[in-house]
């Protein structure tokens, strides 16, 4: 079992290559039939890897033959034993590939964030008012289980609460910590929160947030938070981050695949579902290799 990396191995500009000057039609017949790819062995963490290098720029006019090619590559890494996927932003992946993106590796290293962000407040982890908005997935039931331990107020901004209570009810009866509840983007709650902590791509501003609040972007909402950085100047957006290996500065979603590849209830937990078992035996894992987010 392997993990592969699938990155754009051209500049983003209009390349000079003889034949990208070809007809679409036979540049398609010599992608897809006579060019042989780049690649090159790589590994993370004792799991083995390749690095794929695709011939074409993130901005490729022709998409239909960018698609084609794509899953050509990654029907050839799998049938070369990689099992688990990280692929630059946006790139075309058709369906029934697991593909990592980091966030739940992210989560997993939350407290690094929020710690950071309890610095720029001027407060304690226990001290500072921590909103979450719920991301409708697993990474709600990560990042609550990591930071609960530590935190004494967390506010829950969701709207699925009968799906949510049970993780609720555990997590009080782990640490004793009752999270708050909310399902409006004007609620007080976010509005006196220090942390703000977005787990959910829904594209809507969070204007309510208060001043001098700290935004820790997880979910890549990059359009929302793209509005909140021009509007809203007090506040520090946190996002883009990385993971801290060694003296190393890894891709979250590399790191991710990695640990797929080398931990069962790593991969399980993000491919299926999150439970305490497979969250502790990940958590030690992660633990092992010293890892960081920033």
């Amino acid at each position: 079992m392997k993990f592969a990396q699938i990155c754009y191995g051209r500049q983003n500009k209009s390349g000079s290559v003889l034949w990208d000057n070809l007809p679409e039609f036979l540049r398609e017949i010599y992608y897809l039939k006579v060019y042989r790819p780049v690649f090159e062995e790589t590994g993370l963490f004792s799991a083995e890897g390749i690095v794929s290098y695709l011939p074409f720029s993130a901005n490729e006019k022709n998409t239909a033959l960018l698609e084609k090619y794509v899953k050509k590559e990654l029907l050839r890494l799998k049938a070369e034993g990689s099992e688990f996927f990280s692929v630059e932003y946006n790139m075309p992946i058709p369906d029934g590939y697991k593909v990592t993106n980091g966030k739940s590796l992210i989560c997993m290293l939350s407290n690094y964030l929020v710690s950071r962000g309890c610095v720029k407040r001027g407060k304690s982890f226990e001290e500072a008012d921590i909103a979450v908005i719920d991301g409708g997935n697993s990474l709600t039931d990560i990042l609550l289980n990591v930071i609960s331990p530590k935190a004494t107020k967390i506010w829950l901004y969701t709207l699925r609460y009968d799906l949510i209570k049970p993780l609720l009810e555990y997590i009080f009866s782990q640490t004793g910590l009752c999270v708050g509840v909310c399902s409006s983007f004007g609620s007080y709650l976010l509005k006196n929160s220090d942390i703000v902590i977005n787990l959910s791509k829904c594209r809507e501003y969070f204007g309510s947030l208060g001043k001098n609040a700290v935004y820790i972007d997880i979910a890549d909402d990059r359009d929302n938070t793209n509005r909140l950085m021009r509007l809203r100047k007090d506040v520090l957006v946190m996002r883009d981050f990385k993971i801290g290996f060694d003296s190393k500065s890894l891709k979250p979603e590399c790191a991710e695949a990695a640990l797929c590849v080398i931990n069962k209830s790593f991969r399980e937990m993000i491919f299926s579902t999150v439970t305490p078992e497979r969250l502790k035996n990940a958590a030690e894992c992660v633990a092992s290799f010293n890892l960081r987010s920033f």
